[in-house]
């Protein structure tokens, strides 16, 4: 994990555009928009005119699931006729082939999603967040908690290492959010207008999200009941 943080840390003071800047990287493969799942069956989904095209496109076999493994080319059209139905991650870093395909599993048989599966190749994710002056810290919290709370669902992911990247302007103070979730593996790379800061922990899974920075507020509770 130091060394990937130490490429990320360079990559970010090189120039704004720090993913291009990470592209350059050898070390490892630094995917970005990397599919972690596809929607396991034509059942799935509602619109009928979605579906219609996923058909017509062969999405489906005869007993209505999608394929597990998935070229990129093929995953980039079934994002361009049904984004919903695909999620992805900023970047997943990985030692295998940028070119290679995507192996797709679902656990049970009647699950929503096929879950992207590990071939050995997988370092860590990384994820990316930009705000600006006046965003409120308690739903920053709450993006950070959906976006880890996503990765988690996916059991390859849940196993690896897991990196934030944040881009916030001088005025807006992100140190307790990150000091929560990643105690003292955090830093901030300061520029003229703006700080990034980078949060990160070995492995997501152990990730403790029981507690908050903004308490969820209690639910009211109707007294006429």
């Amino acid at each position: 994990m130091k060394k990937l943080i130490e490429i990320l840390k360079e990559s970010i003071g090189k120039e704004d555009d720090f993913m291009a800047a990470l592209a350059q990287n050898r070390d490892y493969c630094w995917q970005r928009e990397y599919p972690v799942a596809v929607v396991h069956e034509a059942r799935r989904v509602k619109e009928n005119e979605i579906k219609e095209r996923l058909q017509e496109k062969a999405f489906f076999n005869e007993a209505g699931y999608t394929p597990s493994s998935w070229s990129a080319d093929r995953i980039e059209e079934l994002k361009s006729l049904a984004p919903q139905y695909v999620k992805s991650v900023s970047v997943l870093v990985h030692k295998g082939n940028p070119h290679g395909f995507f192996l797709f599993q679902e656990k049970r048989a009647r699950d929503y999603w096929k879950k992207v599966s590990d071939d050995g190749s997988f370092v860590a994710t990384v994820e990316y967040s930009r705000y600006a002056s006046g965003s409120d810290i308690c739903q920053i919290e709450a993006d950070l908690r959906d976006l880890m709370r996503s990765s988690k669902e996916v059991p390859s992911l849940k196993e690896i290492g897991y990196i934030w990247v944040v881009e916030a302007p001088m005025d807006l103070e992100l140190d307790r959010v990150l000091a929560h979730y990643y105690q003292k593996d955090w830093m901030m790379v300061i520029g003229k207008q703006k700080i990034v800061y980078i949060g990160w922990h070995e492995r997501l899974g152990s990730v403790d999200m029981r507690h908050f920075v903004c308490p969820p507020k209690p639910k009211r509770r109707d007294n006429n009941a």
